[in-house]
């Protein structure tokens, strides 16, 4: 699918329906599917990446029944089918591997498109030393589930993703107290997404996981002897506000969006601090940002703990007027995209410069034209969305090829564009 957008004229406004976080939903998922028992979960991601995890949860076992905004899980005999397909998810084959490591049965789980090369292996092998049965064949994990599997000790490297560590510590409703996870590289890559969402994500239902050491957490259970907590509720994505952000700087704008400045996802830390020239304030529903179209002249800053941003934050260097310098950018290639790759292919089409060595990307501005502009989206949603920004300045329709890419976090964006009054078409 192509979309086209016409240059933007004058500040967009308007209420931004943003999606609740695929993050926050997988996580509640995993917890509940870890605990074993009915759960239910009000406000649960659109995402592509949720509907597949929701699909293997199904063919597992788990009757799942959407009632207004509220899904309630209920298992009814969880069992690993003989065949399994994850899709392209990331974040989905890494949480939901332990889950199924622990049922009864045997699976082939089916690697989709470039997910058998993106990281995964210290996982696997983490799991597998701790004594799940998991072996990679090709582009398949052959899984033999141990319904009795109750692991102590997991000792795993997660320099390449942090998500690692946190379908791990999803874990904790079916691990014993004392558990112990050690992190062996010391460099753990987006700390920030462990400590601050699935650890505290995991407190609020009663688990915790106490840091004894730089590395080392042991499990205790704040919520001994109380009911288990089996009711979820979402929030809206600080990831996909990100990308207004990006418009409000780009086009100038008045937009309300339903985020909580008391979220604890790290892209809330990063966009609504003081980097940015946005008005910023609390409302009954979740902010107002206003801003007069204003771009910072130059930009430096490490965005390890919010690693997404960073195709948004490319685009706004390019239609800068200074180069901007990004450091923690470790995890970028291994994204649904080589993000660095994607960004210096699509930004050279108007003259940017993306380099990297390193710890350390710089981009360097570009220049606006007034012919018709093509870009590809690699395959990445993150790079679709960051890319319909250049539309704020660019003086000729823009034309972003692969643009459905974007249903895998935020299903509607182009339609919510399309709300707050840019304009755009379909093309086939």
């Amino acid at each position: 699918m192509v979309v086209r957008l016409d240059p933007v004229q004058g500040p967009i406004e308007g209420w931004v329906p943003l999606p609740y976080s695929k993050s926050i939903s997988a996580r509640h998922i995993l917890m509940g599917l870890h605990l074993g028992a009915p759960f239910t979960i009000e406000g649960l991601s659109e995402a592509d990446d949720t509907q597949k995890l929701l699909s293997i949860v199904r063919s597992c076992g788990y009757r799942v029944r959407q009632v207004g905004n509220r899904w309630h899980f209920e298992p009814e005999g969880p069992f690993l089918p003989a065949h399994l397909e994850v899709g392209e998810g990331g974040t989905t084959l890494r949480f939901i591997l332990p889950w199924l490591a622990g049922l009864p049965g045997k699976t082939h789980l089916h690697l989709g498109g470039r997910l058998s090369k993106r990281p995964l292996a210290p996982l696997v092998q983490a799991l597998v030393e701790a004594g799940a049965q998991i072996e990679a064949i090709g582009e398949h994990l052959q899984i033999t589930g141990n319904p009795d599997w109750r692991p102590r000790v997991f000792r795993i490297d997660s320099r390449l993703s942090g998500q690692f560590l946190s379908a791990i510590f999803l874990m904790a409703p079916r691990l014993s107290e004392g558990s112990e996870v050690i992190e062996t590289s010391g460099e753990p890559a987006t700390l920030s997404y462990v400590e601050s969402l699935t650890l505290t994500i995991l407190r609020k239902a009663g688990y915790v996981w106490e840091k004894v050491a730089p590395g080392h957490w042991i499990l205790s259970r704040a919520n001994t002897g109380s009911p288990p907590v089996n009711l979820y509720i979402g929030e809206a994505d600080w990831s996909a506000a990100g990308y207004f952000w990006g418009w409000a700087m780009g086009a100038g704008a008045r937009l309300e969006l339903p985020v909580s400045l008391e979220s604890h996802q790290p892209e809330r830390a990063f966009w609504a601090g003081d980097s940015w020239p946005l008005e910023i304030t609390e409302t009954p529903r979740g902010v107002r940002v206003i801003s007069s179209g204003e771009i910072p002249p130059l930009w430096a800053g490490d965005i390890a703990s919010v690693p997404d941003a960073f195709p948004t934050l490319a685009v706004l260097a390019a239609l800068a007027e200074d180069s901007w310098s990004f450091r923690g950018i470790r995890t970028l290639p291994y994204k649904e995209s080589h993000r660095l790759l994607a960004m210096q292919v699509e930004l050279d089409k108007i003259g940017a410069r993306v380099e990297w060595t390193g710890e350390v990307c710089r981009v360097y501005p570009g220049r606006l034209g007034k012919a018709p502009l093509h870009l590809c989206t690699h395959g990445d949603h993150r790079v679709a969305m960051a890319l319909s920004l250049l539309a704020s300045r660019w003086k000729a329709p823009l034309y972003i090829h692969g643009a459905e890419v974007v249903a895998k976090s935020f299903p509607r964006y182009w339609e919510v564009l399309g709300q707050v009054g840019i304009s755009l078409t379909f093309e086939a």
